[in-house]
Parts: structure tokens; sequence; C-alpha cells
């Protein structure tokens, strides 16, 4: 049995799933970069084996924002899109089950960037379409949102 620090080891399964958090506030949409890389991502990581859903996006949206999700007005979160990865049988695990929530926001909080480490901000879809975004946060996703929403 693994215990809460092992359950991110792939030899404790073949899968992952992961959530991403969609922010959304006055047509913009929340990304973060880590400043040793290029490309931007949304707020994402795996469910942990103990964790529900909504655990997960409100420990991931506390740990990147600084802010627990409770103090702050917003719509429930809604399930957007899933979709799966498959991988070679060499990599750690053979899929990835991403399930995309968006989170609309009706008043903006105040950004706490860990200048060290990453900057987060929040970008309209002008800026999206420019932008080097991680394929496992999918832009043409974010895009179809921005314009719709």
């Amino acid at each position: 049995m693994a215990t809460k620090d092992q359950s991110w080891d792939p030899k404790n399964g073949r899968h992952r799933v992961s959530i991403k958090i969609i922010c959304i506030h006055n047509k913009k949409i929340l990304l973060w970069h880590e400043k040793v890389r290029t490309k931007r991502n949304l707020i994402w990581w795996w469910v942990d084996k103990w964790e529900s859903i909504q655990t997960t996006i409100e420990r991931e949206f506390e740990e990147e924002v600084w802010y627990k999700l409770a103090n702050i007005q917003h719509k429930k979160p809604l399930l957007r899109e899933v979709t799966i990865e498959q991988f070679e049988k060499t990599k750690k695990f053979d899929a990835v089950c991403n399930i995309f929530y968006t989170i609309n926001f009706s008043e903006a909080f105040i950004i706490k960037n860990n200048d060290l480490y990453h900057d987060i901000w929040r970008y309209n879809k002008k800026e999206i379409e420019k932008m080097d975004i991680s394929i496992h946060s999918n832009k043409n996703l974010l895009i179809d949102i921005l314009t719709n929403n």
C-alpha cells in the first residue's frame, strides 16, 4: 500500500489524472510561467489518491495563487473538457486523463507572484494567440473559451 508521499510514483499505477484550472476574469485567463521554461501553463496538478477533484482544485489554486478559493467570489467550477493522452510503453505511465475545469471570477484578486520561481498573470485572447503555451494546457481550448465566453 502506497503512502501519501509515494502516490505520485509510477509503480503505483500506469495512468494519471490531472486537473487543469481555467481561471477566467474579465475575458482573461490566468496562466503561470516557470522562470526556467519558456511555455506558459494553466494551474494544474495530479489528483492524489486521497483527494477528491474539488480538493485538488482548491489545493492547487491556493498553492499557485496564494489565496483560498473559498475567500474569493467565484462561480462553481464547471467541467469543460476531458482529454486522454496515451504514451509509448517506455514512458513512466501509459496515459494521462486531463480534466479541464473553468472557474469564472466575479471580482479580480491581486496576484501574488513568487518572483524566484514563477510568474503568474491574466492574459486576453490576442495575447494567448501569440504565446508559447504548453500542449497540456490546450491553447485551442483557451482561445475557444475566450471567443465564446
